[in-house]
């Protein structure tokens, strides 16, 4: 596991470091954006329009922070 997803999993990282990651070109750093429950739900709602968004809606479904409209 490479460090960044590692400290992309962190739930005690940083928003603004979460909202960058997510821009990141490696799917499974944006796939632990998507679990953290520290991601803002601008950047979880960015991130489920993504073209990897099957595998972010798993991620996604499973953080509670992740707005409704975006399970809808």
């Amino acid at each position: 596991v490479s460090p960044i997803v590692r400290a992309a999993l962190d739930p005690a990282a940083e928003p603004h470091a979460l909202q960058r990651w997510a821009e990141d070109h490696d799917w499974a750093v944006r796939l632990a954006v998507a679990a953290n429950p520290n991601t803002p739900k601008a950047t979880l709602q960015q991130l489920n329009k993504h073209i990897y968004r099957n595998l972010n809606q798993a991620a996604l479904i499973r953080n509670p922070n992740t707005p409704q409209e975006v399970l809808a």
